[in-house]
């Protein structure tokens, strides 16, 4: 009395089709590779800009804060030289060019605001954010 049994298996698939899906595999794994390695790059990309924006606004700060100093010291010789003028030791050139140097004065501290605002304005464009969007 012998018990025999047996399995049988049969693959039907060939070994060509492991050797053609490999290098898709690796093709695919090298694509993703060099798509992180790029998203890395810009990542690190707008992270040095950022950090870049923030030493140019601190820069921007120092000139705003020269510029109002040069602003208030204009100001403050225009009053003196209108003075001047009233008492008659200050001629009207010399006043007008005192006139002219806080004109003067004014523009540059407006030019240092705007660039602060414009800093700010990039950074947060660059940041995702803006100020014309209801984000």
């Amino acid at each position: 009395d012998t018990n025999e049994w047996g399995v049988r298996l049969d693959v039907s698939q060939s070994l060509t089709d492991f050797i053609v899906r490999e290098p898709r595999l690796t093709d695919r794994q090298v694509a993703l590779e060099a798509a992180e390695e790029n998203y890395e790059k810009a990542v690190n990309s707008i992270k040095m800009r950022i950090n870049n924006m923030f030493v140019q606004l601190a820069d921007i700060e120092d000139e705003i804060d020269i510029a109002l100093l040069a602003y208030r010291r204009a100001a403050l010789e225009k009053l003196q030289g209108e003075q001047l003028a009233k008492s008659g030791m200050l001629d009207d050139v010399s006043l007008d060019q005192l006139h002219l140097r806080l004109a003067e004065a004014e523009l540059v501290l407006l030019e240092q605001q705007h660039n602060y605002q414009m800093q700010v304005m990039e950074l947060n464009i660059l940041a995702g954010k803006s100020n014309f969007t209801n984000e």
